[in-house]
């Protein structure tokens, strides 16, 4: 499919030379009369991207600065051919270079959306259930990581690849328990994140929005949060800069002592489910040093996980 072909079906005028302002997925900018927009793809079906869209509208009335569909004179989000195609306004902004107060603001940010998430789902996102990861494929997906080590860089992460039959069993723990579930964008990451002349962030690319326990998604926002930016440091939080996020965060939530035994027993488990396969299958990245250090740093956070509480 062309960009021409999806501009048409949105009723925007064509251009000859579109490109996508984003490297490892189709994101078109796009302006029309005095307005610019994007034109993204979502990996999801239509019925998820219709309850996606009624999150954010609900979300952005209640006052969070996060981008939703675009009202247009057809459908949006719209499937064309089978894919599935949303059109957002483009937020200009700052990007994030981890100053101090940007990471307040970050925290108050995802703070305020699970504050103001429905408990029930109402939107009927998708419901997380990835609870039956196999020793075998998470061991694979190592095998591939290695092939990207030096020999030192083996040695480094050894603890962590011999902990795999531990974060297996802990599977069944976690699928267990009655953890505190939010809506949320499951992608809140800086790259994801436009800061406004005030220091506020604004929100975009939440295709991912999904019902999922709550601390699942700090474990995530702690893994990936300085994924693939280049003006983010080139490693993860440190412990102190964490604690300044989730001085933020705390703003709005109050998280319950279950959530905050079993953080570290969560962000194991967002290891293996979405850091593992990033990493096997990111064979770009390696090359990059930038985010070769950023991947390496994931595995010093993990052997020291006692430093990142809740």
């Amino acid at each position: 499919m062309t960009h021409q072909h999806i501009l048409k079906a949105f009723n925007f005028e064509t251009h000859d030379t579109l490109h996508s302002i984003y490297p490892y997925s189709p994101v078109y900018k796009i302006k029309k009369e005095s307005q610019s927009y994007v034109i993204k793809q979502t990996r999801s079906s239509i019925e998820e991207s219709n309850h996606v869209a009624l999150f954010l509208e609900r979300l952005n009335q209640l006052g969070i600065q996060i981008v939703t569909p675009v009202k247009l004179d057809v459908n949006n989000p719209l499937e064309i051919d089978e894919e599935v195609w949303t059109v957002y306004p483009f937020i200009d902004g700052q990007k994030y270079t981890g100053t101090d107060q940007q990471i307040v603001e970050a925290g108050k940010l995802l703070g305020s959306i699970h504050a103001l998430s429905s408990s029930n789902n109402k939107e009927s996102l998708s419901v997380y259930e990835e609870y039956a990861f196999e020793e075998k494929d998470i061991q694979d997906d190592f095998s591939i990581i290695e092939t990207h080590l030096k020999s030192e860089e083996k040695k480094q992460i050894n603890s962590i690849k011999n902990s795999i039959p531990r974060l297996i069993k802990q599977q069944e723990i976690l699928r267990t328990l009655n953890l505190p579930k939010v809506a949320t964008p499951y992608d809140f990451k800086a790259d994801n994140l436009i800061y406004q002349t005030d220091n506020t962030p604004y929100l975009i690319d939440p295709d991912n929005a999904i019902f999922i326990p709550r601390i699942f998604d700090l474990a995530l926002t702690l893994l990936l949060f300085h994924n693939v930016l280049e003006s983010a440091p080139k490693t993860t939080w440190t412990p102190d800069k964490w604690e300044l996020f989730l001085e933020g965060y705390k703003q709005y939530v109050t998280l319950t002592k279950e959530e905050i035994n079993y953080f570290p027993m969560a962000a194991e488990h967002l290891f293996i489910d979405e850091v593992v396969w990033l990493m096997a299958d990111f064979d770009d990245g390696w090359r990059n040093n930038r985010q070769r250090n950023f991947f390496l740093s994931i595995f010093t956070l993990l052997e020291h996980l006692n430093n990142y509480s809740l």
